[in-house]
């Protein structure tokens, strides 16, 4: 895998980190999902929708959805849907990149 240099903010940043970012926003997903489904089955054993502990887990379930659509979002924007077509292939040098996503190939 090459690596890329974006300069943003007069500093050098790692493209190729892109792919970790990704997988962590996933990971975080998955995790937050599994804890909903925790903090559900928490307030269905306590019974009682008047106890603080149960509003407090509801509280935190209702974040942790907002947390994950935005974790969602950010995933979709960040994944390429690109099938690269021939027509749009180019080679710089010795590497071919696709000019309609702008990756390597």
């Amino acid at each position: 895998m090459m690596i890329y240099f974006i300069k943003l903010k007069s500093k050098l940043y790692f493209l190729d980190k892109h792919l970790q970012a990704i997988n962590l926003a996933k990971y975080t997903i998955v995790y937050g999902y599994n804890h909903n489904l925790f903090l559900k089955k928490l307030i269905k054993k306590w019974d009682d929708d008047a106890d603080l502990m149960s509003r407090c887990a509801k509280l935190q379930i209702s974040v942790n959805d907002s947390y994950m659509k935005a974790l969602h979002v950010i995933v979709n924007i960040l994944t390429v849907n690109c099938h690269h077509p021939k027509k749009y292939r180019d080679k710089v040098g010795k590497v071919w990149y696709c000019m309609n996503c702008n990756s390597d190939l």
